[in-house]
């Protein structure tokens, strides 16, 4: 048998637990892992799948936060409603990744992540797709002109405005060098 996988009671979530036969490749282990974990709604807070070759992963609702996912080829996942809240994405591939309904991420570098920023200290995310550019900070995400209208609204004049504004002209500038990338 090549592949033996077990689910083992783990406080109120599911545990996972796999043996691959040594013939098998370590990053198609990975990937049966983490497919076979986010099926079953396995807490994935804080893992390290640096270098995982996840191409064409359906990893939609995910809990990847704070998770290691630098270098990773995420090219084509299912990343639709996945908590990515302090990944680590450096390096990763995720042309063509998606990221809402029928939203595609694009170009060479399609994620900016800055932060602390805002009167929470949390992070923003900017997404550069094939429909514009959004925007992800808390429970709000839509295209970059509803983010500078929601900052308008929330902070006015004020020194987090202040500091939302000049960042949105800053991804406007990255977003504007992502067109001339190739996918």
């Amino acid at each position: 048998m090549l592949v033996k996988i077990k689910f083992l009671p783990c406080t109120a979530r599911a545990a996972l637990k796999i043996e691959v036969s040594d013939m098998i490749r370590e990053s198609i282990r990975l990937r049966w892992a983490l497919v076979l974990a986010v099926e079953r709604g396995t807490h994935l807070m804080g893992a390290n799948l640096m270098g995982a070759n996840l191409m064409g992963a359906n990893l939609m609702g995910a809990n990847l936060r704070d998770a290691d996912l630098r270098d990773a080829n995420l090219r084509g996942a299912n990343l639709r409603d996945a908590n990515l809240r302090g990944a680590n994405l450096r390096g990763a591939n995720l042309r063509g990744a998606i990221i809402k309904e029928d939203i595609k991420l694009e170009g060479k570098n399609p994620i900016i992540k800055i932060g602390p920023i805002g009167s929470e200290g949390g992070t923003l995310s900017a997404y550069r797709t094939g429909k514009g550019t959004y925007m992800e900070r808390g429970c709000f995400f839509g295209t970059l002109d509803e983010f500078a209208a929601q900052v308008e609204d929330t902070h006015g004049s004020n020194k987090h405005g202040d500091i939302y504004r000049a960042t949105i002209e800053m991804i406007e500038v990255w977003a504007d060098a992502q067109d001339g990338e190739s996918t």
